[in-house]
Formats: structure tokens, sequence, C-alpha cells
């Protein structure tokens, strides 16, 4: 019986593992399956945004300056499709350098701090347009919104390569027996403090100007509500342009939340102590299981541009529809703020 047992445990151990790194790390079926899915997603998000990035530069003159911050959000989005074809390849080679490491969590972090900020600017856009619409035109030029960019990007980028310039806790051997490259190994826990404070404060100055936003929508609504004559269907109609747009930028921002939050309760928890009783590897499945959201949300985003967008909208159904109806009217309303209920 113990012989039948033994026959058929090694019969499943041949068929279990496929092949075994050079570090040692055994792949599986299920985990090369896994890991091609995700190389699959991360082609779709790329693909995806870079429509998006194509759709804005085909804009031309008619862009408007938010529509920059909606590209930037775009253009990162695609890079974490890149991040999520690059962990695709690490996870099956697992190649364990602690440069390679460090380059690749600090793009993650990088991304994700570049999206925050973008968001926020996206959100204090619409607070001046309708709060402050007469500052709004002087303030939130193209050429203003182009300054603010570089500086998110550039202020992303250093966040992101601090670990890479020597703040971690990287090390050359393997004496705890955790891989070199796990997050909660590599990364310095002060780092993950400060990087925390980074990600929250936008984030609360988010849910600040929606507040007031929402607060401020209810008072127009009644205004417009009041106002009779021949003003009131400008106004009206003004007011619902720019409301549309105003409820696609808080989608986006709802749906970034709800995809960001679980690995944030992650970060934040480790980092307060909340799982020391856990082992880095053990903190580092949960990593992996929460950033499935992450990577959803990038792959989302440009799914509620086509719903929200009509320029956007238009260039996915020539690209993934097989007949279309041309409307020589619409291709030239191609303003990325031309949105839809």
């Amino acid at each position: 019986m113990s012989t039948t047992h033994l026959a058929a445990g090694s019969t499943e151990a041949r068929t279990e593992f496929l092949f075994a790194t050079f570090n040692g790390q055994k792949i599986t079926t299920a985990k090369l399956i896994v890991n091609l899915l995700q190389a699959v997603v991360g082609v779709l998000i790329v693909l995806l945004n870079g429509l998006v990035l194509d759709t804005m530069v085909r804009q031309g003159k008619s862009r408007e300056a938010a529509d920059l911050l909606v590209a930037g959000l775009a253009l990162s989005d695609a890079l974490v499709g890149v991040i999520v074809l690059w962990v695709s390849v690490y996870n099956i080679v697992y190649f364990q350098v602690v440069e390679e490491c460090l380059l690749r969590l600090g793009l993650a972090h990088s991304t994700m701090a570049i999206s925050a900020f973008l968001l926020l600017c996206l959100s204090a856009d619409r607070f001046m347009k309708i709060i402050l619409p007469y500052q709004y035109i002087d303030v939130c030029k193209k050429w203003t919104v182009w300054v603010v960019m570089v500086v998110v990007w550039l202020l992303g980028i250093g966040i992101g390569s601090l670990p890479l310039l020597g703040w971690n806790s990287a090390e050359t051997t393997n004496s705890s027996g955790d891989p070199i490259c796990g997050y909660f190994k590599i990364m310095n826990p002060d780092y993950l403090r400060m990087y925390s404070v980074v990600i929250c404060t936008p984030i609360c100055a988010i849910i600040i100007l929606y507040l007031k936003l929402f607060h401020v929508a209810r008072k127009h609504a009644v205004a417009i509500a009041t106002t009779q004559g021949s003003v009131t269907s400008k106004v009206t109609a003004d007011h619902r342009h720019v409301w549309r747009y105003t409820k696609t930028v808080f989608i986006i921002v709802g749906v970034y939340f709800i995809c960001w939050l679980p690995l944030g309760v992650v970060v934040m928890c480790s980092v307060t102590g909340v799982l020391d009783h856990m082992s880095i590897s053990k903190r580092g499945d949960l990593m992996l299981y929460t950033g499935i959201f992450v990577f959803c949300n990038s792959l989302l985003n440009p799914i509620i541009y086509a719903k929200k967008i009509p320029a956007i909208r238009r260039r996915f159904t020539a690209m993934f529809c097989c007949c279309r109806k041309k409307d020589e009217s619409s291709e030239h309303t191609f303003s990325i703020t031309n949105t839809d209920k």
C-alpha cells in the first residue's frame, strides 16, 4: 500500500513541476498559466491605454487643458501594463538581482504616486471650473498644465527612485531564507511610512475637494431651478456640460480608491506592525493577491473613458468593431471634455 502511495506521489511530483529556475524556484503548470494570463492582461492594459493616448494626440489643437491630465493618467496606466508584463517574466524566470528588484518596485511606486497626483490635479481642475470659473480661465491654461505634468512626473520618478539610490534594506546574502527580492524584506520600513504619507495626502485632499463640490452642486441645482427665461437654457446646458465631465472624473477617482484600497491596507498594516506575526513570504503573498485589483484599475480606466467620452468611444468602436458608421460631423467634435451622461 505504501509503495503505491510513493509511486503516485513521485508521479504527481513529476507532473506538477514543469521546470526549476536558476534560483531553485519550481514552476508548476498552474503558476505558468496564471502568469501567462497575467501577461495577457498586461498587453491589454498597454494596448487600451495606448489607444487613449493616440486619441489624445490625434485631437491636435482641439485639446483642452484638462485633457492633458487624462493623457498623463493613461500614460501612467500604460506603464502599469509594462510592470505587469515585467512581473510575469520575473515570476517565471525568478531572477534574484537586487538592482532589478529595486528598479521594478521603484517603477511601481512611481506610477502609483503619479496616478495619485494626477487624480488630485484632475479633481482640482474640476473644483476650480465649478467654484472659480473666472479664475479658471486665467489659471488653467495649457502651458500651466504642462508645467504641472512635468512637476508631477519628476516628483513621482524621484520618490520611486529613492530605494534604488540607497534607501532600502537590501541584503547581499539570503541568510534568513526569504527571497532577496521580497517586498517587505527589501523595502526600508521608514521609506514605506514616508511613501504612505505621500500617497495618503493627495487622497485626503481629493476627498475634501469632492465633499465641497457636491455641497456646491446642491446650491447650483437650486439656483438653476429658480432661474426663468431664455438664460435658463444656456445656464443649464453649461452646468450639465461641466458636471458631466466632473462625474466622469469622480468615477475614475472612485474606481481608483476601490482598486487600490486592499493593497493600501496591506502596506499600512505591515508598516504599523499589525502583520508582524506573519512571515515576509506570507505578507508578500497578500500583496500579490491584492495587487490583482491594482491591475484591474489600469484596465478599467480606458473602459471608463470609452463609456463616458465620445471621442474615445468612437476610436474604440473603430478599432474593435467589424463595421463602423461614418459620421463626418462627429469626426470634428473630438474634445475629450464633450462627455455624455
